[in-house]
This record gives C-alpha cells, sequence and structure tokens, in this order.
C-alpha cells in the first residue's frame, strides 16, 4: 500500500511542475507583449513628433 502513495506523490509532483513551466512561460510570453506595445506606443509618438 505505502507504494501506491509514493506514486500518487510523485505524480502530483510532476503535475505542479509542468503547471509551474506552463505559468512560466505565459508570464514570458506577457511580458513580450507588454514590450512590443510599448515600443509601438513610443514608435507612434516618434511620428507625432515629425
Amino acid at each position: 500500500m505505502m507504494i501506491d502513495d509514493d506514486d500518487d506523490d510523485e505524480e502530483e509532483e510532476e503535475e505542479k511542475e509542468e503547471k509551474g513551466e506552463e505559468e512560466k512561460e505565459e508570464g514570458e510570453n506577457e511580458e513580450e507583449e507588454n514590450e512590443e506595445e510599448e515600443n509601438e506606443e513610443e514608435e507612434n509618438e516618434e511620428e507625432g513628433d515629425s
């Protein structure tokens, strides 16, 4: 019976790791999108000045 408990714990840990990696990737994508938006805004402001 103890072996089953260990397997469950390992599965839970793997699921947590996978979830953490997915969230990390999503966060990186959001950062990139924010940077792109900021760059576009800066370009638009520069065009407005000229």
